[in-house]
């Protein structure tokens, strides 16, 4: 009988296990095991106040244990478990347990456990319920989990869990009913972030900083060319769907960019990859931090450091710390740190000690003891005392370098040289382990890392052997050329000198990473005993500290740009050739890019000119820099900018603090009463402003953009902003030179403008100038403040695609004061108004702007904003060519196909206007339209009632239509004609001018048109069409039955043949103004008492109604 219990007892033992507790992935905040008692092996973590316990309703019983479980002892009895939910989250949480039973005999046996929760003082309710059932043939059992979402809990409320059990067997006897491994679990999110290079490095942790190890250091590459991507694997670790919310880069400017996208939501324990770009504008090191954001527990949102280097030149190795060892020449601190002593080999004993000593022998035959770096003394490592003691070798030596500020500097290395020797030449026997060096003997640099503890990462061996008494036979002085290399990555390196193969330097790469203000390093070294024997069965029975390391030449070398020197007559360096856009040049000698095989323009890294050198960029010619711009004369007169000379930069982050002089050569009239809107392109050297740029003395304005009116400045600089600068004291009508003398300035220029009433055309309007030494683009600049040009138009919503410039040619206005000002002597250039933009020259003067700002320009910008800052960079910066005309022309390959209308009024006096067709364009109003800013007498296009001196229309159709508007001072003969052509009306495209007051349709492609006016304005007379008369729509008699334009103050309507019998006027708003019965061709209507605005005209000619819109 006890044996059948016996084996009854283990095939129910064996059937408990096999019902193993299986729990889900996430973070266990407290758990219960309940197999021999009732306390916790895991927390409380988060949550406060737990309780268990086991009930015999309604008190408390003591448990029973069996197996490892909580054994039920009585249908109905529970197990109690309560706590306060934790504060930093509220949901998330799970409830986990496993229940068994189990039974002997023949029959079945069940159970039922119910899990009830009540939540602070709401109702309880049951929240699970299992049943389990098993049927018993000698023995047998079932067994479930649980998993329960503890929901509708708040921060700090009071859980209370009951769990409760009954239980049934027919025929078989239950054995076995409890439960065990109850949980309360945090449904967690937790990811692995690390990169997919091979092998693979370790994980990133969260707050990682960079680091080579971890594939985070994007290492150096060159400015606006090389760029690297890593991509780095994302793993959903915790036990919930991970859901990512954000992903990015904080900063998002210094060259750092995510590729791709990563799923919203990732699975529990499935992954996805992003990419990481690299991609450098400016020099210098850049630092940023990779932001993941979700619901990420802990730990949201998730960020790691990526670090990389951005370089502008092509750079060579050069050191910038040394310690040679000699009596002078060394600028690199270094301590001994160690027990053993390290000794000089020079004649002269440094300290510490010991010495070589007089008369010691080295070999191999005792050359080249010293680098060639380092002529009479290095550094040697060996054991302690004389050549025949007794005494065992040394430990480590270890020299300790810096601590060196790092910062800054790129493509750093550490660097020395090594040499093995002995006392001796005896050579190995069996009695003997000969002189020399073997791979008990080392030599070890080491790197601090930021805890402060070192890393070892380099180690060179004597020899692959690794006994100290192993054979010793490698002998070597400084000269050997082998390198073992490797960068600092935590990882250490070893070689292993050989008969073939002999380490004579050591190169550790520094990464990005690891350039601190604390930079150490350690070099390590180590050297064993020879030992000599009777035979060679014996034991070695006397030793010698024969061998040395001798260490010199140790050198940390950063990466200095290549470069090239020009002496006046020609360039050296590698080669002769000029520099290349990523070498720097240096002047050495005088430069004006006249030389023999040096007239062309120059593309350089960096540019260096030293003092007494003159170095002038003559008009045509430009010099590109990428990064600094060095001048070594204080007055900056040696390094001239000639007028229509371009100095440009493309880094945006360098400062420059050295002076130039950039010149602008200005047309002044002879009654030296205009104004010209200048920018500078420097800052100002010390006692120099606006004020001081001319020859002469002048006078400086500035522009108030609430009023629209100027004032007295006192001409400092503002970078970016314009001034009206009077042109200079003197007599006659001639050239004169603007001399800008200070520091170039380059990239980011911030400025601010507003528009004090965005609700009034006539105000916003801010006076700007050109900041840079060089022309600038006004599609990019206007594309840097939120606009879009080119084949994708975009309008911004901070300025208008218009700019206004200032021409003075011929000009009685000196300078536009007030909001009634109607810019007569405007030119005015509009950015979206074809796929390059358009401009249109002053009524009073002959200068078309293009997209091209000369050096020290000035000119109009509107705000559309009340504040707006207003931006200028590198980017908007360019060498295009220009012509001689201030205002600056660009030479571009695309040509849309548009024209120039030109108005003549009899006093000579021209309204220019211009009509654009290309693929982005549209005909209604828009920003590609540049409002007409009026004048005496005008000429203008009718676009939706707006008046449009610049039209930006659709792709070109012949059977468009385009209505014009002219104004006129007085009365008497006007012609309007081309006055330029481009694209298909330059290559046979007519352009006809219909006047709908004569019927007279004139091909101006051939020809002007003369007509006579009255004074005023007419909006209802000229039309251009593109086919002749002949080719017109069928019912053009219909069309042109009446017709309404402007004559002077009037509104003239006329009929061609059928009197009008009847003719109403009504405003805006339905009411009638004006009723006639004229029964007549023609009727005049005068318009001196109307308001401005929208009228309508109901035309009545004998039953036959026609409704017309005009404006007033």
């Amino acid at each position: 009988m006890k044996t059948i219990l016996l084996q009854l007892k283990k095939q129910l033992t064996f059937i408990i296990l096999l019902f193993i507790s299986v729990g889900i992935m996430g973070q266990t905040l407290i758990a219960y095991p309940l197999n021999n008692n009732l306390n916790s092996n895991v927390g409380p973590i988060g949550i406060t106040n737990p309780s268990i316990n086991y009930y015999d309703p309604p008190t408390v019983a003591a448990p029973n244990f069996l197996f490892n479980h909580l054994l039920f002892q009585n249908n109905l009895d529970e197990v109690r478990f309560s706590f306060t939910a934790p504060t930093p989250y509220n949901d998330g949480l799970i409830l986990q347990l496993h229940t068994t039973i189990a039974g002997a005999g023949f029959g079945s046996i069940s159970a039922n456990i119910q899990i009830f929760m009540q939540v602070d003082s709401q109702p309880e309710t049951k929240i699970d319920e299992k049943n389990l059932t098993a049927g018993i043939f000698i023995a047998g059992g079932d067994s479930d989990d649980f998993s329960v979402p503890l929901t509708g809990i708040n921060v700090s409320s009071q859980v209370k869990i009951r769990i409760v059990g009954t239980s049934s067997a027919s025929g078989a006897t239950l054995q076995f009913f409890g439960v065990n491994n109850l949980k309360l679990v945090r449904n967690t999110t937790t990811i692995s972030v690390r990169s997919t290079k091979t092998p693979q490095p370790p994980f990133i942790t969260h707050n990682a900083g960079a680091s080579l190890r971890l594939d985070t250091d994007f290492k150096s590459r060159l400015t606006n060319e090389e760029w690297l991507d890593i991509t780095y694997l994302i793993e959903n670790t915790g036990s919930r769907v991970l859901e990512i919310n954000s992903m990015q880069l904080v900063p998002n400017n210094v060259g750092f960019s995510i590729i791709g996208t990563v799923p919203a939501t990732i699975n529990a324990g499935q992954n996805a990859t992003f990419t990481v770009r690299f991609a450098p504008t400016d020099q210098g090191i850049k630092t940023a931090e990779v932001v993941i954001g979700g619901n990420i527990v802990p730990n949201n949102p998730f960020r790691f450091e990526v670090k990389g280097n951005g370089k502008s030149c092509n750079l060579g190795s050069v050191p910038i710390l040394v310690q040679n060892f000699e009596t002078s020449g060394s600028n690199l601190n270094t301590s001994v740190i160690s027990a053993g002593a390290p000794g000089s080999t020079g004649a002269t004993s440094n300290t510490p000690n010991p010495t070589l000593g007089t008369g010691v022998q080295l070999y191999p035959a005792g050359t080249n003891l010293y680098s060639a770096e380092s002529p009479t003394r290095s550094i040697f490592v060996r054991g302690s005392g004389t050549d025949a003691s007794s005494i065992l070798g040394t430990g480590e030596v270890t020299l300790e370098f810096g601590p060196v500020d790092l910062t800054g500097q790129q493509e750093v290395s550490v660097n020395f040289e090594v040499a093995a020797f002995s006392t001796s030449n005896v050579t190995s026997s069996n009695t003997n382990t000969g002189s020399g060096v073997n791979g008990f003997d080392y030599v070890k640099l080491q790197i601090m890392k930021p805890d402060g503890t070192f890393s070892d990462e380099i180690q060179l061996k004597g020899s692959p052997d690794t006994d100290e008494m192993d054979p010793r036979s490698y002998k070597y002085g400084f000269g050997q050329t082998i390198i073992p290399e490797s960068n600092y990555d935590g990882m250490l390196y070893t070689v292993n000198n050989t008969n073939t193969t002999k380490y004579g330097k050591f190169k550790l790469n520094i990464p990005v990473s690891a350039l601190t203000n604390n930079f150490k390093f350690r070099i390590v070294a180590k050297t064993g005993q020879s030992g000599e024997r009777k035979s060679r069965f014996s034991p070695y029975d006397r030793f010698y500290n024969r061998n040395l390391w001798l260490i010199d030449n140790v050198h940390v070398d950063a990466g200095n740009a290549k470069v090239k020197t020009w002496n006046g007559t020609g360039w050296t360096g590698e080669n002769t050739n000029k520099p290349g856009s990523r070498e720097k040049a240096l002047f050495a000698g005088n430069y004006n890019f006249t030389a023999t095989n040096n007239t062309g323009n120059l593309s350089v890294c960096e540019c260096e000119v030293n003092a007494g050198v003159n170095l002038t960029i003559p008009t045509g010619k430009f010099l590109s820099v990428r990064n600094k711009i060095i001048n070594h004369d204080p007055i900056g007169n040696n390094f001239v900018v000639e007028s229509d000379a371009n100095l440009l930069q493309e880094e945006n982050g360098i400062v420059n603090s050295d002076n130039i002089t950039a010149k602008r050569i200005i047309k002044v009239g002879a009654a030296r009463n205009q104004y010209n809107y200048l920018g500078t392109p420097v800052n100002f050297a010390s006692g120099e402003t606006f004020k001081t740029i001319y020859p002469n003395a002048t006078f400086v304005l500035y522009h108030n953009e609430a009023n629209n009116m100027f004032y007295n400045s006192s001409g400092v600089n503002i970078p970016g902003r314009g001034l009206a600068v009077k042109e200079p004291t003197g007599s006659g009508a001639t050239n004169v030179t603007a001399t800008f003398r200070g520091v170039p300035q380059n990239g980011n220029v911030i400025l601010p403008i507003a528009n004090s009433n965005t609700a009034l055309t006539t105000l916003g309007y801010n006076l700007v100038g050109n900041p840079y030494p060089s022309n600038i683009d006004l599609l990019s600049l206007y594309d840097n403040n939120g606009g879009q040009t080119g084949d994708f138009q975009a309008p911004s919503p901070n300025i208008s695609a218009t700019f206004y410039f200032w021409d003075n040619n011929g000009n009685g206005q000196f300078t536009q004061q007030g909001t009634g000002y109607q810019g007569q002597a405007y030119a005015t250039f509009n950015v979206l108004a074809g796929s390059t933009g358009t401009g249109t020259k002053s009524s009073l003067g002959t200068k078309v702007p293009t997209n091209i700002v000369k050096v020290g320009q000035g000119f109009m910008t509107r705000a559309f904003q009340s504040n707006y800052s207003f931006k200028f960079n590198n980017r908007v910066r360019t060498d295009a060519v220009s012509s001689a005309d201030f205002l600056g022309k660009g030479n571009s390959n695309v040509q849309d196909d548009r024209y120039w209308l030109q108005l003549t009024a009899p006093s000579g006096i021209t309204s220019t206007i211009a009509v654009v067709h290309y693929a982005s364009g549209n005909n209604a109003f828009g920003p590609e339209d540049s409002r007409s800013m009026g004048g005496s007498d005008a000429i203008y296009t009718m676009v939706e009632n707006e008046k449009i001196a610049i039209e930006g229309r659709s792709s070109f159709a012949n059977t468009d239509r385009i209505y014009l508007g002219t104004k006129h001072f007085a009365t008497g003969n006007y012609t309007i004609g081309l006055d330029d052509k481009e694209g298909i009306f330059a290559n046979g495209q007519s352009i006809y001018l219909k006047d709908l007051q004569t019927g007279i349709i004139t091909n101006l492609s051939d020809g002007n048109y003369t007509f006579q006016a009255n004074a005023g304005e007419s909006t209802g007379r000229f039309e251009i069409i593109y086919k002749p008369e002949s080719v017109l729509a069928t019912n053009q008699t219909v069309k042109e039955s009446v017709i309404v334009y402007r004559d002077g103050t009037d509104f003239i309507v006329k009929a061609e043949n059928k009197k009008i019998t009847a003719l109403e006027m009504y405003d805006s708003v339905g009411r009638l103004i004006y009723s006639a019965k004229p029964n007549a061709v023609k009727v005049n209507i005068p318009t001196d008492r109307m308001l401005n605005g929208v009228y309508i005209l109901k035309i009545d000619q004998g039953g036959t109604v026609t409704t017309k819109k005009v404006i007033r």
